[in-house]
């Protein structure tokens, strides 16, 4: 919940429940929001082994939030469909806090489409991997 509480600062119903009705998306965003992903970062938060919680494409990387929505090169094909607009950010926490802040229509729902496709595609890397 510590990365949860850096964007989410307003108690109430966040937008994004109330535009995504395919189920699909809605729990990819729940899920990635409140850090219950597939993510080693979050699959393996209590783990005091830092290598569990390292991206399983890039060297020495942890799959944080952030590296899986703006750093891992798995995903740039699928970024640049939902995110390529974000590329002028000054720095990947502003970047990060606008895209989980965003309460557009259209920004919602490339999150929860960039989130289900990319982890569709982190499934059949691992898959291929092994």
């Amino acid at each position: 919940m510590s990365v949860y509480r850096t964007f989410k600062s307003v108690f109430g119903q966040e937008p994004y429940l109330s535009i995504l009705y395919v189920d699909v998306f809605r729990m990819a965003m729940v899920q990635f929001r409140m850090g219950v992903s597939q993510l080693n970062v979050h699959k393996n938060r209590f783990s005091q082994d830092i290598s569990l919680k390292l991206c399983p494409f890039c060297e020495d990387e942890l799959e944080t939030e952030v590296h899986f929505l703006f750093e891992c090169e798995i995903y740039d094909n699928v970024r640049g469909k939902y995110f390529g607009f974000l590329n002028q950010a000054t720095s990947l926490d502003t970047a990060f806090q606008s895209l989980m802040t965003d309460p557009t229509r259209e920004g919602i729902i490339n999150l929860a489409r960039f989130s289900v496709d990319a982890m569709k595609l982190r499934e059949a890397n691992l898959i291929e991997a092994l």
